[in-house]
């Protein structure tokens, strides 16, 4: 299932997370860790492991 993150700020969509998570588990986007992210409306979409987006995992 696809997850999906949209921000929309002053009129414009920003890509902030997508994945496609393959389980139902709590948590299971970052192999347990809690989902915290940090989002940057200047940074251009990219990935960071299999996720994509302006956002970020915050660091532990």
């Amino acid at each position: 299932m696809l997850q999906r993150l949209v921000i929309r700020y002053n009129g414009v969509g920003y890509e902030g997370w997508r994945h496609n998570k393959n389980s139902y588990d709590l948590n299971s986007e970052l192999a347990g860790r809690p989902l915290r992210l940090i989002c940057d409306l200047a940074h251009a979409p990219d990935f960071e492991g299999k996720h994509y987006g302006i956002c970020r995992a915050a660091p532990d």
